[in-house]
C-alpha cells in the first residue's frame, strides 16, 4: 500500500484515476450481471482493490471532492443503491444472497467512508457514512452475523460523532446554533445506534453487556417517544430469543425490560399481556423456587390485561409448582375450562397435568365442568370417557356405572358414539373386568363385560370381540358357580366362532365341573384338533385364557 501522503498534499492523480476507473469498471460489470464472471468474484475484486485505495485522510479542511475521488463515490453510491434494489426487488431472498447483499452494503459503506474522510469533511457526508453504516449493521444481523455487524456499528458510530462535531464547527464559522430540531435529530441518530448496540451484544451471547447498554439508554426513550415501541418489540425479541436457547434468567430479565418500556407508551393490553404470559413462563423455567413468587405476579398482570386462555393456563402451572391448596387451583381450573376459546384438547391437556400432579380428583372436577359446557354434543362423550378412566382409578364405582349408563342412554337415543369411541369404551371395561377377574372379583369382572355387551349393536353379535365377550362371561360365570348362564354364554360364542379351541377348553371345564367325564375327554380332543387347525391356518395365532382387549 502507497505512504500516506503528507497532510495538504494531494495524491498522484494519474493513480487515483486509475483506481477510479477499476472501480467504476467493476461495479458497472456487476450491476450488468454479466454470465462470464459471478457477481461474488466481482464484488471480491472491488474489495481487493479498495484495500489498496491510494490515499489516507489527508485534507481535512477540502469541501469538495477532487474528480477522481469523486468517481469513486459516486461508483460506492452506485454500489450501494444495487443492493438497495436487488433485496428490494426480492432476488436475495436465501441465506446466502442476503449474506451477499450484506457484502455489497458493507463494501460501498467501506469505499465511501474512506472517500469522504479523505477530502470531504462536511457534516452532511459524515452523516450519510453513518446513515449507511447503521443499515449495512442491520443487514449483518439479518443474515447472523454479528460481528461484521459490530464493525459496522464501530463505523456508525464514529461517523456519527463526526456529523456532531462537524455541524456545531460549521454553525459556530457561521455565528450561528444548531437548531432544537438539528439537535433532536442527532440524538435519535445515536440512540438507534445504541440500540442496534444492544442487540448486537445479545446476538453474540454476552447477555450481561447488553442488558447494561440498554440500561444506560433506556433514560433517552423518554426524549424519543416514537421510538418506544420499537424498543419495546427489540427486547422482546431479544427475550423470545434467549427463551428459545434454554437461557430462562436472561429472557426473564429482557421481557421485564420489554414490560416496563412499555408502560411508557399505548403499546396496547394485548401486547403487554403476551409479554407479561412468557415472563411468567420464563421465571417457572428458571427452576428457582424463589421465581415462582415472580411467575405468579406477571400472569396475575397478564390476566388483567387480557383474559386469554394460555394466559390462565399458565396460572394453573405455576399454582401447581407453587402447591397451592385444592380450593385455589380448582378455582383456576374452573376458570380455564369455562374460557370459550379453550378447546377440548387443551382442556384435556390441563386435566392430564393434575393427574400427573396427583389431584386426579380435582381432573374429574374439571372434566365434570367441561362435560357441562359441551354437554348434548358429540364431545361430550370424548370427556366423558376421559372422566370414566379416572373414576376408575378412584375406584368410585357408583358414579362410573352413572357415566356409563349416561352414555349408553346417549348412545341409544339421541348421540350414537363413534366406532373409536366405542372401542375406546370397550377396551376401558375389557381392561378394567380382566383385573377384577385376575384378583378373584368375578361378579365385578362380570358387570363390565355386560356394560360393554350393551355397546354391541345386533349387527356385531357375530364379530370376533362379541365371540371373545362371551367367553370372558363364560369364565366370570364359572367362577361364581353359575354353570347353566356359562354354557349359555358359550353357546352364543361357538353360533359365530364354533371351532375356536378355547371354546372346546371352556366345554371341557364345564364338564369336568359337571361331573361328565366322558363329554369333557371329547372336548379335550375336539380342542386339540382345533387347537392344530388353527396354527396351520394361521401360525402366528396363539390364544390366552382371558382376551383383556378388543381384536384390532
Amino acid at each position: 500500500m502507497q505512504s500516506p501522503e503528507k497532510s495538504g498534499e494531494e495524491p498522484h492523480p494519474l493513480e487515483a484515476a486509475e483506481f477510479s476507473r477499476r472501480i467504476l469498471e467493476l461495479v458497472d460489470g456487476l450491476s450488468r450481471n454479466s454470465a462470464d464472471i459471478s457477481a461474488e468474484q466481482v464484488l471480491d475484486d472491488i474489495v481487493q482493490l479498495i484495500d489498496s485505495f491510494p490515499v489516507e485522510p489527508g485534507s481535512s479542511g477540502e469541501l469538495n471532492f477532487p474528480k477522481p475521488y469523486q468517481d469513486s463515490y459516486n461508483s460506492a453510491i452506485g454500489l450501494w443503491n444495487l443492493a438497495v434494489t436487488l433485496k428490494a426487488n426480492g432476488t436475495t431472498p436465501t441465506a446466502e444472497r442476503t449474506s451477499f447483499n450484506a457484502q455489497m452494503r458493507h463494501t460501498a459503506c467501506r469505499l465511501a467512508s474512506l472517500c469522504t474522510l479523505a477530502f470531504s469533511s462536511t457534516s452532511a457526508a459524515y452523516g450519510k457514512i453513518a446513515q449507511m453504516a447503521l443499515k449495512t449493521a442491520r443487514a449483518w444481523l439479518e443474515c447472523d452475523n454479528p460481528s461484521m455487524a459490530e464493525a459496522s456499528l464501530a463505523l456508525a458510530d464514529e461517523f456519527n460523532q463526526k456529523h456532531i462535531t462537524s455541524c456545531q464547527m460549521e454553525h459556530d464559522a457561521a455565528g450561528t446554533l444548531v437548531t432544537e430540531v438539528k439537535g433532536k435529530e442527532q440524538e435519535l441518530q445515536g440512540l438507534r445506534i445504541s440500540l442496534y448496540e444492544v442487540e448486537v451484544a445479545s446476538a453474540l451471547g454476552q447477555q450481561q453487556r447488553a442488558v447494561d447498554k440498554f440500561l444506560e439508554v433506556k433514560p433517552c426513550l423518554g426524549l424519543h417517544p416514537k421510538q418506544v415501541p420499537a424498543a419495546a418489540m427489540l427486547v422482546y425479541n431479544l427475550g423470545v430469543t434467549c427463551f428459545k436457547q434454554f437461557n430462562f434468567s436472561s429472557a426473564a430479565a429482557w421481557l421485564s425490560q420489554s414490560y416496563e418500556v412499555g408502560k411508557l407508551c399505548a403499546i396496547g393490553a394485548a401486547k403487554q399481556a403476551r409479554t407479561l404470559r412468557l415472563l411468567a413462563r420464563a421465571y417457572l423455567e428458571t427452576g428457582d423456587g424463589s421465581n415462582l413468587r415472580r411467575a405468579l405476579n406477571a400472569v396475575d398482570l397478564a390476566n388483567t390485561e387480557q383474559i386469554h386462555p394460555a394466559g390462565l393456563y399458565c396460572k394453573l402451572s405455576v399454582l401447581l409448582k407453587m402447591r397451592s391448596s385444592e380450593s385455589i387451583i380448582k378455582q383456576a381450573l374452573l376458570e380455564y375450562v369455562s374460557h370459550p376459546d379453550v378447546s377440548i384438547d387443551m382442556a384435556l391437556v390441563a386435566t392430564k397435568d393434575l393427574v400427573q400432579d396427583d389431584r386426579t380428583a380435582l381432573a374429574v372436577s374439571g372434566l365434570e365442568h367441561l362435560a357441562t359446557r359441551f354437554q348434548n354434543t358429540p364431545s361430550e362423550t370424548r370427556i366423558r370417557l376421559e372422566e370414566l378412566e379416572l373414576l376408575m382409578q378412584l375406584e368410585k364405582m357408583e358414579d362410573v356405572c352413572r357415566i356409563i349408563d349416561h352414555c349408553l342412554s346417549a348412545h341409544n337415543d339421541y348421540q350414537p358414539l363413534s366406532a373409536s369411541d366405542r372401542q375406546r369404551l370397550h377396551n376401558v371395561l375389557w381392561k378394567h373386568a380382566a383385573s377384577a377377574y385376575e384378583a378373584g372379583q368375578f361378579k365385578s369382572a362380570l358387570t363390565w363385560y355386560d356394560y360393554s355387551a350393551d355397546f354391541f349393536s345386533s349387527s356385531e353379535l357375530e364379530s370376533r370381540n362379541s365371540c371373545k365377550l362371551q367367553r370372558n362371561r363364560c369364565l366370570c360365570l364359572l367362577g361364581l358357580r353359575q354353570y347353566d348362564e356359562a354354557t349359555l354364554a358359550l353357546q352364543q360364542s361357538r353360533q359365530y366362532d364354533p371351532d375356536n379351541p378355547y371354546s372346546h377348553f371352556l366345554l371341557f371345564k364345564i364338564a369336568l365341573l359337571e361331573g361328565e367325564d366322558q363329554k369333557a375327554i371329547d372336548e379335550l380332543k375336539a380342542m386339540v384338533q382345533a387347537g392344530n387347525k388353527a396354527r396351520l391356518m394361521r401360525p402366528w395365532i396363539s390364544w390366552s385364557p382371558m382376551a383383556s382387549r378388543l381384536a384390532l
